[in-house]
């Protein structure tokens, strides 16, 4: 296709289309700039030459040595997800304060009940699921079941670590 016709069908140029791809960019930094959540955050730049040496050190590691290595990062973007891991991972080898932390921000993130968030709330999970499992056959039901009932487990646990009454 000629650069006349891509023109005339409105496709950008290499110039135009790099263009776009800085301003994604930009828009990416600016995003996680703002953003108080980690996970849009990660976008926010790179990470020095000795947190890359640490990264590698913490994958190699047993997890009360990742703790250690935790700690170690320069970057906060890389101290809050290795402390992530090792909650999700090895939340023994965390101190208690630490763990509780984590704990009830985690809680409090997934038991969003009633607020505007990105996220999927398990409120709305669960309102998923069982929408989906109405809609099943009987023989496709079992799994989905079991996967509403760890959902609804969790959803207690994070009403309990909260202390937020059950409503409905």
């Amino acid at each position: 296709m000629t650069l006349a016709s891509r023109r005339s069908l409105g496709a950008p140029n290499r110039c135009e289309q790099m263009d776009l791809s800085g301003t994604a960019s930009l828009t990416l930094l600016r995003r996680a700039e703002l953003s108080p959540h980690l996970e849009e955050q990660i976008y926010g730049g790179f990470y020095s030459s000795a947190d890359e040496y640490l990264v590698d050190e913490f994958h190699k590691a047993e997890w009360p040595q990742r703790l250690e290595i935790s700690g170690q990062f320069a970057d906060r973007r890389l101290r809050g997800l290795s402390r992530r891991l090792i909650y999700f991972d090895a939340p023994n080898v965390m101190p208690d304060r630490m763990r509780s932390t984590y704990a009830r921000a985690i809680a409090a993130r997934i038991h969003a009940r009633n607020q505007a968030t990105r996220w999927v709330t398990l409120d709305e999970a669960i309102e998923d699921g069982e929408t989906m499992l109405a809609d099943l056959a009987p023989d496709d039901r079992q799994r989905l079941d079991e996967h509403l009932t760890r959902l609804r487990i969790w959803r207690e646990e994070a009403r309990q670590l909260l202390e937020i009454p059950i409503v409905g």
